[in-house]
């Protein structure tokens, strides 16, 4: 369910409060991660470090954000996304708690912008309301036309295929309008001496996803073989309804001695320590690699390849311990005329599932090897 662009917060006095600043971030939990690391950035700026920030995100990161990032923010508000879509009550109580905030100054420093974020921004009626003129990923041409108009500011970026980070960057230094020296994502987990959800040594198998086009079918013998191999534990982790389901096809038809189901049991800030003590991480395209990878674990992405240059393309110079795999027609193409082009797509017609397990396998192997 899609409700009308038009606030359905009346038109009446009420005060802006100046020197305020709301960051909307509506998108899910790897944009979040890719995205955190600025946050510092804003706070510091001679542009906004006498305001007070409020930060509007999904709920599903909320966990992770305050725990880790409260310290460059003055306050959140959390919207449940699935209900602000479906949820005709919910969204327009929402809406009228942006309005009545009173923000001098909203920014909503996303790509691929979408409705729902955008109706946040229109709702709050501030006076200087930023955004970027993205793509068509999330909305048609019509929509975006009508959407734009909700901005005082667009910020125009490099139209090329770019990795996410660097995406974010670009527009953050758009928006406060200094450079930003940091190279790379990081993050760093405060009590490092927390208990241990898993004793021993152990794997952590992510093999949910968002879309089942984005499952691999595999993992169960990526189980066995990290049992037989590596005498690792096998952690399952994930959360949701196919989370559940492709963890229940591992735990049928795995035969390695040790598999722990940890599906829908962990915070977020909980999978993160979890994630951090692993031996090694094995996902599809999932908010589990990009935290596995920030936090130096060494990493195996099984990728269909959509959205491929701007969330499954960490730069080699990153240092970090990851590996993607991708179909094979795909990786042929690597040598053709025809990549270019297809790196500007963020779609793929190509099955996931015609990776062979030995690629994987490959690619675990070799990332094992990686120094420390």
């Amino acid at each position: 369910m899609v409700f009308s662009p038009q606030s359905p917060v009346k038109k009446k006095s009420r005060q802006i409060h100046p020197d305020t600043l709301l960051i909307v971030r509506f998108d899910l939990i790897g944009d979040y991660i890719l995205f955190r690391n600025f946050l510092t950035f804003i706070r510091k700026s001679a542009a906004y470090q006498n305001y007070r920030i409020t930060l509007c995100g999904n709920v599903v990161f909320r966990n992770l954000a305050e725990s880790l990032d409260a310290g460059f923010v003055d306050d959140f508000i959390w919207v449940d996304r699935t209900r602000f879509i479906k949820d005709k009550a919910y969204h327009y109580k929402v809406l009228k708690n942006i309005h009545d905030r009173g923000f001098d100054v909203v920014v909503q420093p996303t790509f691929s912008r979408e409705i729902y974020g955008d109706l946040l921004v229109n709702a709050s009626r501030a006076r200087r309301r930023i955004g970027v003129d993205g793509d068509l990923t999330n909305q048609s041409e019509a929509q975006k036309k009508i959407a734009d108009s909700f901005y005082t500011k667009l910020i125009r970026v490099e139209p090329s295929p770019m990795f996410e980070f660097f995406r974010n960057r670009e527009i953050v230094e758009k928006i406060i309008e200094e450079p930003i020296p940091l190279g790379r994502p990081r993050m760093d987990l405060p009590h490092a001496d927390a208990p241990s959800l898993v004793s021993g040594e152990y794997a952590v198998l992510a093999p949910g996803a968002s879309h089942r086009s984005k499952q691999w079918e595999d993992f169960h013998r990526i189980a066995d073989y990290l049992a037989d191999r590596y005498n690792l534990k096998i952690v399952l982790a994930g959360r949701g309804k196919l989370n559940r389901k492709a963890i229940q096809r591992v735990l049928q038809k795995s035969t390695a001695s040790e598999v722990i189901n940890l599906c829908d049991r962990t915070s977020l800030m909980e999978a993160a320590y979890l994630l951090a003590r692993a031996r090694l991480v094995v996902s599809n395209d999932t908010a589990a690699v990009h935290l596995a990878a920030v936090l130096g674990v060494r990493t195996v992405c099984v990728s269909s390849g959509t959205h491929l240059f701007r969330f499954n393309n960490y730069p080699e110079d990153f240092g970090f311990r990851i590996r993607f795999i991708f179909p094979p027609q795909m990786e042929d193409l690597r040598a053709t005329e025809d990549w270019k082009q297809y790196s500007a797509e963020y779609s793929t017609h190509f099955d996931i599932n015609s990776i062979p397990t030995t690629r994987a396998i490959c690619a675990i192997d070799e990332v094992m090897n990686v120094d420390n």
